[in-house]
């Protein structure tokens, strides 16, 4: 029995032409996607490393003054901007774990090396990244 043209056509499937064609528009719609949702700017990420840096320098300096360093989220705010991470001062929020003399928005490092803990979350649109500090050991993660 002899089948049409057409019907041996349709029980054939697709063509490798065109079965990778249709691989590659989804990958590139994955990387036009990956673009608009993955990634920092140029300025974020210097800001976030500068950020980092002076809050392990206060760390450091507490640990070889043996003086207890507290900073504010305004100070740290001033202090990264100066940094020339960015042209104006980046958007911070700071939670210490454990206030110090009442004031709950100030980070602590003490000469043990330990810290009050917290986070400082550096807000930059349309993404926030949250600088975690370990109040034991002062150590910092992003997450």
């Amino acid at each position: 029995m002899r089948m049409s043209a057409s019907r041996r056509r349709a029980e054939r499937g697709l063509s490798l032409l065109e079965l990778l064609l249709v691989v590659a528009l989804l990958g590139l719609l994955v990387g036009i996607g990956a673009q608009a949702f993955g990634t920092r700017s140029g300025a974020s990420h210097g800001a976030e490393l500068a950020l980092q840096r002076l809050l392990q320098e206060l760390r450091e300096r507490s640990l070889r003054e043996g003086v207890v360093i507290r900073v504010s989220c305004e100070g740290l705010a001033r202090q990264v901007a100066q940094l020339g991470a960015t042209k104006a001062a980046p958007g911070l929020e700071c939670v210490a774990a454990l206030p110090v003399r009442g004031d709950d928005a100030a980070l602590a490092f003490f000469p043990d090396g330990s810290s009050s803990g917290g986070y400082v979350r550096y807000k930059h649109e349309p993404q926030s990244r949250v600088l975690r500090i370990d109040w034991l050991t002062g150590a910092m993660s992003w997450g």
